[in-house]
């Protein structure tokens, strides 16, 4: 399979989760126009209005030793801006985190409690274009800590 652009694989986690909100029932579903903006999606379901930040990662599994191991990397400056229009607009904060084995993890943020770290020179600038390496402080949100583990069928055309 052909590595995806930044672009691609923003467009991509949005179409996922755009299926997976239709087939749960979810309404009022709205993606940001912005792809670098710090969340990606507002929706409701089950009289809850939720925003949230997504992210496909086309280069890992759910099943992935890293990811078992670690949890799903969430950088600071997301996860203030999603908790704060949370807390602003009266909504529930997500993240999701969507693997390449067909597999999302759905994280409600309300509850969570982040342990930073300042991660220097090991991730580069964006995921999917420059790779050029920034120092980023970021918290590991557990795979346990999901409230739903969701599995898709959708593929990129190869």
């Amino acid at each position: 399979m052909r590595k995806l652009s930044f672009k691609e694989s923003e467009k991509f986690g949005r179409l996922i989760f755009s299926q997976l909100l239709m087939a749960s029932g979810a309404t009022n579903i709205e993606f940001t126009e912005d792809d670098f903006d710090n969340v990606d999606v507002y929706w409701e379901y089950d009289n809850t209005i939720n925003v949230g930040e997504l992210k496909y990662r086309q280069g890992y599994s759910s099943t992935n030793r890293l990811m078992q191991e670690e949890g799903c990397v969430l950088e600071k400056h997301k996860y203030d801006d999603l908790i704060s229009r949370a807390n602003r607009e009266g909504k529930e904060p997500y993240y999701v985190m969507m693997f390449n084995d067909g597999v999302a993890y759905s994280f409600n943020l309300t509850n969570y409690e982040p342990k930073w770290v300042m991660e220097k020179d090991k991730y580069p600038k964006t995921t999917c274009g420059d790779k050029s390496k920034k120092d980023k402080v970021v918290t590991y949100v557990p795979l346990d800590f999901a409230k739903d583990v969701i599995r898709y069928n959708l593929h990129i055309n190869e």
